[in-house]
């Protein structure tokens, strides 16, 4: 799910470019990804924790089990294929590296510019200190 202009930004982007607009687009368009994204990958960058696992995904899941009642019902072998091509997509995306930590998000200005457009700002998908104004966060 990207806006026109992203489409037309992504002819031409980077690969970096690229794999964030793709990783803000799966955010989007899956609830369960980009909430994962913004509760536990950006949080953690935040309070200066950069490991991530696959246990961190899991206690994430059973926590949305409790307002996501569908989840209860999901078979595990779903939920382990979920789990592996989220982390998949981090690393494609260049904010996680193998060895288990975050990579902090450096995307550029006119990525970050389109990114902000969004109302709330879809920034916050990202392991990042910025906010959308484009200053560090507080």
């Amino acid at each position: 799910m990207l806006t026109d202009d992203e489409i037309e930004l992504l002819v031409d982007a980077t690969a970096a470019e690229r794999g964030h607009l793709l990783w803000a687009a799966a955010c989007r368009r899956y609830d369960l990804i980009g909430d994962f994204a913004e509760e536990v990958v950006r949080e953690r960058f935040l309070l200066l924790t950069p490991t991530l696992t696959y246990e961190d995904f899991d206690r994430f899941v059973r926590g949305k089990v409790l307002w996501h009642t569908e989840l209860a019902e999901v078979k595990e072998s779903t939920l382990r294929k979920l789990r592996s091509n989220v982390f998949r997509m981090l690393c494609e995306a260049g904010l996680f590296a193998d060895r288990g930590c975050l990579s902090r998000a450096v995307l550029s200005r006119r990525v970050a510019a389109a990114l902000s457009k969004s109302s709330p700002s879809d920034l916050r998908f990202f392991p990042t200190n910025v906010d959308a104004t484009g200053r560090p966060e507080r």
